[in-house]
């Protein structure tokens, strides 16, 4: 038997955007996430993440479905459109949980759903 030492590799720090319009969750996210070792940028809305991933693509993107204006699945669908911005993982945070409406965030292009109240272990 080896004994050699299992070598884990280190978890990479990213970039990532949270787009919420809520603010306690935007901050619960923002700390979880920096306490990590992450950078966080936020955005209060869709109009202002597009804004903030057009100045600096993140490597992930943590999206409220529900917001006024630009819900998550317009954003989803446009950054997704994008040949710039296509390869961005999405993760939607819902509190919606009808299968149509998972339906609809995959076919906007998201690449997974975190159900609200989030689960820490699950965002990390």
């Amino acid at each position: 038997m080896d004994n050699a030492p299992i070598l884990v590799p280190p978890i990479r720090s990213g970039h990532v955007l949270i787009v919420d319009d809520d603010p306690r969750n935007r901050r619960l996210l923002r700390d979880l996430l920096t306490a990590k070792g992450h950078r966080v940028t936020e955005a209060a809305d869709g109009e202002e993440g597009l804004a903030a991933i057009r100045r600096e693509p993140p490597d992930v993107i943590l999206l409220d479905v529900m917001m006024p204006g630009l819900d998550g699945f317009e954003v989803c669908r446009r950054v997704k459109c994008d040949p710039a911005t296509a390869l961005i993982h999405i993760l939607l945070i819902t509190s919606l949980t009808a299968r149509e409406h998972r339906l609809k965030g995959i076919e906007c292009g998201a690449n997974d759903f975190l159900t609200k109240p989030v689960d820490r272990e699950e965002v990390l």
